[in-house]
């Protein structure tokens, strides 16, 4: 009888043993997988923001570029005069 209980105990130990191991591993699958939404987002937030320098930079290179031309174009007009 003692050892027949003793065994249903070691059993349930057991079981609440890998219950736990199962709950530890699901918390770190959910925290891995948080954190790569999180790397995701970063990512995606540099990109965005790498893209808007290099919008900037190619819009002030148009700008200059048409100054220039303007300039080009008004001294030309001079010259004719």
């Amino acid at each position: 009888m003692r050892q027949e209980e003793k065994r249903r105990n070691e059993t349930r130990g057991e079981e609440t043993r890998q219950e736990k191991r199962r709950e530890e591993k699901r918390q770190e699958e959910k925290r891995r997988e948080e954190t790569r939404g999180e790397e995701k987002r970063a990512d995606k937030k540099r990109r965005d923001e790498t893209r808007g320098e290099e919008k900037r930079r190619e819009e002030k290179r148009r700008d200059k570029r048409r100054r220039d031309e303007t300039r080009g174009e008004e001294k030309r007009q001079e010259e004719k005069k």
